[in-house]
């Protein structure tokens, strides 16, 4: 049951502005459409100046045709979360992190409000995926990984914190999943003149996801398609992953661990060499 007079917060409405500009949809005409709000009223609130009936929010997705994580997801503060599951994760701590990825779950669970359910369900995954990521181990359930698999169906619009989400929650959504997603998000790039760097750390995400599932002509389409978008010239890191996704996919199909241990030696960097032999151990190449 909702609690009375809930409302969304005033901080939403600016971003749902951005989405409602995009589709070139003018506040009258949406107000008309919704049938119970005032164009006053959405103003005030994508102006950020007050809050917005929950029942009315509800309206403007179903007439919009997005979704709450279109919104929502774009405006959840979820750095603190993040920085308490990677030092869990860099500390290879896995009974701290799955009592952190058990609380969130827990709270998620009891949560009856929809748009906290979603924060709630964001958060919670995040620390799960990496929890999968330490021990190969899933906690949730059937009906919690469609739930998450929902929040990315239909999406319009790919804002950068739907992209990083979408490149920390991977190990959660089946392959089907992984890969058209993937595939909606080099559509939406190519026409870009300068590609984020987080584009490229979601999409090689899932290239590693597809190898490791046994999926490697699934990968390679993926990968070939994000070698040919337009990252900045300077992004030396992406350049590295690409090549040893490429090195990767080559065992996969020859069989021979030297190319990996002699890429894995060219490394300077001794941080990203662990973080990759960690990773080659992951899908069993040693």
């Amino acid at each position: 049951m909702k609690r009375r007079n809930a409302k969304i917060t005033k901080t939403i409405g600016p971003k749902f502005k951005e989405i409602r500009k995009e589709a070139h949809i003018s506040l009258k005409e949406l107000a008309k459409k919704v049938g119970i709000v005032s164009p006053s009223t959405l103003s005030r609130w994508e102006r950020g100046e007050e809050g917005l009936p929950v029942e009315i929010f509800e309206k403007l997705l179903t007439t919009m045709n997005i979704s709450y994580n279109e919104i929502i997801a774009n405006e959840v503060e979820v750095k603190q979360v993040m920085m308490k599951i990677e030092l869990l994760y860099q500390k290879n701590d896995i009974d701290g992190l799955k009592n952190y990825a058990t609380q969130l779950l827990n709270e998620y669970y009891q949560e009856k409000e929809n748009y906290l359910r979603l924060e709630l369900l964001i958060k919670s995954a995040i620390a799960v995926n990496f929890y999968i990521d330490l021990t190969g181990i899933d906690i949730t359930n059937k009906k919690y990984k469609m739930s998450l698999t929902k929040q990315f169906e239909n999406i319009n619009y790919w804002f950068k914190k739907e992209i990083i989400l979408f490149g920390d929650v991977q190990l959660l959504l089946d392959n089907s999943t992984v890969y058209e997603l993937s595939r909606s998000l080099i559509s939406k790039m190519y026409d870009k003149s300068l590609v984020e760097v987080v584009v490229s750390i979601s999409l090689l995400n899932a290239v590693f996801v597809l190898i490791k599932r046994k999926t490697p002509d699934k990968a390679k389409i993926i990968l070939n398609a994000t070698v040919h978008l337009n990252f900045p010239k300077n992004d030396v890191v992406t350049k590295v992953r690409i090549k040893f996704m490429k090195v990767l996919l080559n065992y996969v199909d020859a069989g021979k661990e030297y190319p990996i241990r002699q890429f894995l030696d060219s490394l300077d960097d001794e941080h990203l060499k662990e973080s990759w032999i960690f990773a080659t151990k992951q899908i069993r190449f040693f």
